[in-house]
């Protein structure tokens, strides 16, 4: 079994530090526009790229993306919202 690097508030707070940079980035009204596809369609590029550095052997830069992706998820349901039922 493999050892976990990192705690579920390590991770969280990683996705903080990413989404304020993103935030910085692009800022809030360019978030805005965007719709649930184009959430999906931005998450399936940050895929794609972990895809292209797994396959070039660089796990850290694929952790990167993978960082990339979590954030991208938050981020649409930040402006969407989180299914009303959710399960626990």
């Amino acid at each position: 079994m493999k050892q976990r690097k990192s705690s579920f508030h390590g991770v969280v707070a990683a996705v903080e530090a990413e989404r304020a940079r993103q935030a910085a980035k692009w800022g809030s009204e360019h978030d805005s526009q965007h719709t649930l596809q184009d959430w999906l369609d931005i998450a399936g590029h940050e895929h794609f790229e972990a895809n292209v550095e797994i396959d070039a052997h660089d796990e850290k830069m694929c952790r990167q993306e993978i960082l990339h992706i979590a954030t991208v998820a938050f981020v649409a349901l930040e402006w969407y919202g989180v299914p009303e039922e959710v399960e626990r």
